[in-house]
């Protein structure tokens, strides 16, 4: 938003409790600050977009400001990017979000976009199902399921999509992590699913699996991988270095 749309949107927002940055998302309908002796349009034009609705404020001396706000498809925005995602990372539990978050963050680092959902194949089992079988329709090539306990997500979900899907095991409950490792990977012929290792460093081999399924037909990304591969490297070797160092003063 430039100029006097800008300013009085800004103005508006700031006014009513919203900061800028949340009304950077919106934009003026040609509207009026109606006084006793003048009229003043605040605004010119709007963008497309789902109406948000009217506010009433003050502006200037005792000049009751009318002005209309649209949501310029927020909504729309959302939904574009989350077509572009090409991986999913499904939870059983908000509670295992500190362990797929490590997934999430890989997945950014080789620049890979990811819809991240909370869906429990016992508490919402058809929007596990919905969601499974729409994935492919909205772009995702890899989907990466989460779970703990009985761990039943990753298989529900390969249950309805024959996209290829990742188990991350986690570690909850008595057996801590055991018996979602064993129930992850002991499905039934012709229903896969790609087991990783309990905890953090399975939610980290995830994201680096997604990216050499989309690096097949991704230049990007398999470059992205190539990097990851050699700053592993060198990583080992200072730390062989650091160690020798050390244990040549002994």
């Amino acid at each position: 938003m430039t100029g006097d749309t800008g300013t009085a949107a800004s103005g508006l927002g700031e006014h009513f409790g919203f900061g800028r940055e949340f009304m950077e998302h919106f934009s003026i309908l040609p509207a009026r600050v109606r006084g006793q002796d003048s009229e003043r349009h605040l605004g010119e034009g709007a963008g497309r977009g789902m109406r948000l609705g009217r506010f009433f404020g003050w502006a200037g001396l005792g000049k009751r400001a009318e002005v209309d706000l649209q949501f310029p498809a927020i909504h729309e925005k959302q939904e574009s990017r989350r077509m572009a995602c090409r991986v999913a990372i499904i939870m059983g539990s908000e509670s295992d979000w500190p362990v797929m978050r490590v997934c999430y963050d890989q997945l950014a680092e080789f620049g890979i976009e990811v819809d991240v959902q909370v869906l429990s194949a016992h508490r919402t089992p058809d929007r596990v199902a919905e969601y499974a079988a729409g994935a492919s329709g909205r772009g995702v090539r890899v989907m990466v399921a989460g779970a703990g306990m009985s761990a039943a997500l990753p298989g529900a979900i390969a249950a309805h999509t024959c996209l290829p899907v990742i188990g991350v095991p986690v570690a909850s409950g008595a057996l801590q992590g055991v018996d979602a490792l064993l129930a992850i990977s002991q499905m039934p012929p012709g229903v896969p699913v790609a087991t990783m290792a309990i905890g953090k460093a399975g939610a980290r081999n995830a994201a680096v699996l997604a990216g050499q399924i989309l690096a097949l037909s991704d230049e990007q990304v398999a470059q992205k991988l190539q990097e990851h591969r050699r700053s592993m490297g060198e990583k080992a070797d200072k730390s062989n270095q650091a160690l020798r160092e050390e244990l040549k003063g002994r």
